[in-house]
């Protein structure tokens, strides 16, 4: 997965792309998880000597008003967090501090702006630490991932109205035929 930091460079090349100035790194509060073990680690079968060097998660807290809703995968939505503290959870599952992790759905309406733009960011998991960088920038984010939500992408965008649509996904999503059909499906339908 993506570091804060990786997705904070991604985040400048965006807002260069999108002709806005992005906020420098010091106007964020950062979030630290320490203990980090993340999927490689898993997928390895817990290996030692991954698990001898944890990493770090670090967390980018806009400065900015903001409420976030999350939509499971029955339709029932439930307020919720930006970034949840992590602090105490395993060390495979410090990542999920973001966004409430892989919901179907998620919007984050920045309270702060009256009137603005909004965007839909179509993601998996790598996704999650870039989203909220675009929070400043955008009255709302919608954040569709596509393995969970039900519907399309024309269904999506014919009840919400929405300025920009951002893919952010692995490069090695590519090479997982199930993921490449989901995504097609979800854009085609």
């Amino acid at each position: 997965h993506w570091t804060a930091l990786a997705a904070y460079y991604a985040y400048e090349v965006f807002c260069q792309t999108k002709g806005i100035t992005p906020l420098p790194q010091s106007a964020y509060e950062i979030w630290s998880f320490d203990g980090f073990l993340g999927t490689f680690y898993n997928d390895s079968g817990s290996n030692p000597a991954l698990g001898a060097t944890p990493d770090r998660v670090d967390a980018y807290k806009p400065p900015c008003e903001y409420s976030t809703t999350v939509t499971d995968k029955y339709g029932s939505t439930s307020e919720w967090f930006l970034f949840y503290d992590e602090t105490n959870a395993p060390a495979s599952l410090k990542y999920g501090t973001f966004i409430g992790g892989d919901n179907p759905l998620t919007t984050i309406t920045n309270n702060t702006l009256t009137d603005g733009e909004s965007c839909v960011v179509i993601k998996e998991s790598y996704g999650n630490a870039f989203v909220p960088f675009l929070v400043y920038h955008y009255k709302t984010v919608y954040v569709i991932d596509y393995r969970h939500y039900q519907n399309t992408l024309s269904g999506f965008l014919s009840t919400h109205q929405v300025d920009d649509i951002i893919f952010v996904n692995n490069i090695s999503m590519t090479r997982n035929a199930s993921l490449v059909k989901t995504l097609g499906n979800f854009v085609a339908g």
